[in-house]
């Protein structure tokens, strides 16, 4: 063969086909060899489902020294392709990637890394499951220390109908500091995740697994609209009566050890204080007192009792802190009525016009997470959002809400577009309506269209549980730790917001007897040590938002749209790789032009995202419906997309450099102005003169307290946030950056 067959699949043997190829022909090669997994026989998980395993023909080999042969031609062979200047990547499991190396270092590659690709949520995320049946609501950190070898633990989750349902968490897995993505909804609520975390995002009537970074403020998640809760403990005490007393006491409460617990109410309210002192009575012969102080009224029990009785139902002391703790969720609905009328009546306003409630709170998202579950157990939904209010001399963080019914769905906005229905004459297709309106005013059949048919995905929304939620903002957050959790069933669980996202399913434990095989392992390596070679480490950087791209890629398994499936819904490829995997291989390692070479190509990942990215590509493949499959798969990539300039950052040494004291002499920041350390951050730190900030004692410059806030290197420009003060939002001091940019 004279000449490189470009853009071509080749039926047949690989070893063969690389050896009719031209020497030193091609720039990039990327190989999924076969993993020699030796099965001797089926794999099973320790809940006893069958695992579905890679047994197919071409894995199979007689012995470990016939796979060696084996692997020792491919890689000679590609050797001999592969140009001075060129790089190989070959993927592998435990089974095989090490045969793999010692081969590749006996033929005089150079080894350059070894890339770990783990198959992600922040750890303060907040979840609402149920632990041996109990209900909890719960941090993801706090979660995942539980023992799950003796412990079940669910999460709620949906059925094919839209349903309420419950799946087992079955692993999970901790992903150490990284930068990730933080989502905020149009109902106040918020999710953080690396890039790669996949969520549910509802698109022409089909529900798609998109990873966050290619998730927009045009999408719209899925969220379930409601909670299901097993009344753990039947007690006639604790019943919407007491349930009442402890919301007034989250709303207005507050104790100190030894003197006993209070509610700060205004003096109008003294009908309401003398009928808590009446049913405390009756319930637990504890008398109250009500002391009256010029417009304000106080009701006090002066017993060690009852501060041991709400710290059974409330956790935290202070306005900032308190929320319900665990046992407050084993009482049943009832119980939790009483709680939320409670609370409302203290922090809340029914507003007769529109039949809500409006409430305001300090800032305590803890709190308003656990109301938001409250809400979705008793059929009503909350939507908030932060406030800032005029207090003393600067202002205080709020965050200000309301409640209405979950039957009234003038909140759940649709789009035709996203359901997959037609547009009909007051319902055009791009536009926003009320799930309320549409349920009421949509006609699905009309004389111009005699058969309605109902996408799945609407019947689900109009029919079942799930609700449509949009994105309102996205936002790049500070270093994290972020958690990976393994569901059963379809692998899509429930935040306690209802948020809906996908778990990344790592392999299974074979009925417990190893650690979970949670990733796989890549070599990348040069045909000669010391020669040149291609590293787009500009391009990589900017993917991992302005970082150095780390040896630890934390990409999703290949599922949903993107995982190719036979007829009968078999998957088409045991060891399908995702999309993304490929995007950053061939990014970090090639120019557009340049030839990528799959030798074990497959249902052809490679040749589809090296076409995307302006690449040539030639595959080998002996298997007649995988070539099949990869040639339509090909052909519905459209060429070269976008340019490779989009993935490069601005050459910043072109730009003038801005120090920051550069924005005071603008008067776009003052002395003594409070910064914030991230957008929704707590941490403050002060402008003092010469263009520094004080952080506690600490007096230096954005980076360095930046740096010894977060214990790692730190961009002050994009960390610091400064509170705007038209719009009440906060905005990274970068953007007076480019403000002061654009004057020069």
């Amino acid at each position: 063969m004279n000449s490189l067959p470009l853009d071509q699949i080749l039926l047949g043997d690989s070893i063969e086909l690389l050896d009719s190829l031209p020497e030193k022909s091609v720039d990039l090669i990327f190989a999924d060899p076969p993993y020699n997994l030796q099965l001797k026989q089926e794999l099973w998980r320790p809940n006893m489902t069958k695992v579905g395993a890679v047994d197919d023909k071409w894995d199979k080999f007689k012995s470990f020294s016939e796979y060696d042969v084996f692997t020792w031609s491919w890689l000679n062979s590609c050797r001999r392709v592969l140009k001075d200047t060129g790089t190989l990547w070959v993927i592998g499991s435990y089974h095989n990637i090490y045969r793999v190396g010692s081969i590749l270092m006996d033929l005089e590659y150079w080894i350059l890394n070894d890339v770990v690709w783990t198959k992600c949520l922040a750890g303060d995320t907040e979840l609402f499951a149920l632990i041996n049946g109990q209900p909890i609501v719960s941090t993801l950190k706090d979660l995942v220390r539980i023992d799950l070898a003796s412990n079940s633990i669910e999460l709620p989750s949906y059925d094919e109908k839209g349903k309420l349902t419950w799946v087992s968490l079955t692993g999970w897995q901790k992903i150490e500091k990284s930068r990730g993505i933080r989502f905020e909804l149009e109902d106040g609520t918020s999710v953080e995740c690396t890039p790669e975390h996949r969520f549910p995002v509802a698109r022409q009537g089909q529900i798609e697994m998109i990873p966050a970074r290619d998730i927009t403020t045009d999408d719209t998640l899925l969220q379930l609209g409601k909670f299901d809760l097993p009344e753990i403990i039947s007690s006639e005490g604790i019943d919407e009566a007491f349930g009442e007393f402890i919301g007034w006491y989250l709303a207005e409460g507050s104790f100190r050890e030894e003197k006993g617990l209070q509610l700060a109410m205004a003096a109008d309210e003294r009908p309401v204080a003398e009928a808590l002192i009446e049913m405390i009575k009756q319930k637990f012969g504890i008398v109250g007192r009500i002391h009256i102080y010029r417009q304000s009224l106080h009701l006090a029990f002066p017993n060690n009792f009852m501060v041991a009785l709400v710290k059974r139902f409330v956790k935290g002391n202070g306005a900032k802190v308190k929320r319900l703790s665990r046992d407050a969720f084993f009482y049943g609905k009832d119980f939790l009525r009483g709680v939320l009328i409670g609370y409302l009546k203290g922090d809340g306003h029914w507003e007769k016009s529109t039949q809500r409630w409006r409430l305001g709170l300090t800032r305590n998202y803890g709190l308003i997470t656990d109301l938001g579950v409250v809400c979705k157990l008793l059929g009503y939904r909350l939507r908030f959002s932060d406030a800032y209010v005029p207090y003393q001399r600067g202002v205080a963080e709020t965050i200000r809400g309301e409640i209405r019914s979950n039957e009234d769905d003038r909140w759940s906005y649709i789009t035709l577009n996203d359901l997959g229905l037609p547009n009909r004459r007051s319902f055009p297709q791009d536009q926003q309506h009320s799930l309320l309106r549409f349920r009421t005013d949509y006609k699905l059949i009309t004389r111009k269209s005699p058969v309605g048919v109902m996408t799945p995905l609407a019947e689900q929304v109009v029919a079942g549980d799930l609700r449509l939620v949009r994105v309102k903002a996205i936002r790049k957050t500070t270093l994290r730790t972020f958690y990976d959790l393994s569901v059963d069933g379809n692998h899509v669980f429930a935040l306690a917001n209802g948020l809906l996202t996908h778990n990344s399913n790592p392999m299974p434990n074979f009925r417990g007897v190893r650690f979970t095989n949670a990733h796989e392992t890549l070599l990348w390596a040069q045909k000669k040590k010391g020669a040149k070679y291609t590293f787009n480490y500009q391009t990589m950087k900017s993917l991992n938002n302005g970082l150095q791209m780390r040896s630890d890629w934390k990409i999703p398994l290949c599922t949903g749209k993107e995982r190719i499936k036979l007829p009968n819904g078999d998957k088409a490829h045991t060891t399908q790789k995702p999309e993304a995997l490929l995007e950053r291989v061939i990014l970090a390692s090639s120019h557009r032009g340049d030839v990528v070479l799959d030798p074990f190509f497959g249902t052809g990942t490679t040749g589809a995202v090296a076409k995307r990215l302006g690449r040539h590509w030639i595959g080998i493949e002996r298997d007649k419906t995988y070539i099949k499959l990869a040639k339509k798969r090909i052909d519905d990539v459209s060429e070269a997309m976008f340019t490779e300039d989009e993935f490069l950052p601005e050459n910043k040494r072109a730009r003038p450099r801005i120090p920051f004291k550069i924005l005071l002499d603008h008067d776009l920041l003052k002395v003594g102005q409070n910064l914030y350390f991230g957008a929704d951050g707590g941490v403050t730190a002060i402008i003092v003169e010469g263009g520094k900030i004080k952080y506690g004692k600490i007096v230096g410059s954005i980076h360095t307290i930046g740096s010894e806030i977060q214990n790692a290197p730190c961009n002050g420009w994009q960390s610091w946030y400064y509170l705007d003060e038209e719009s009440g939002e906060r905005y990274p001091i970068d953007r007076l950056r480019e403000k002061v940019r654009g004057k020069k």
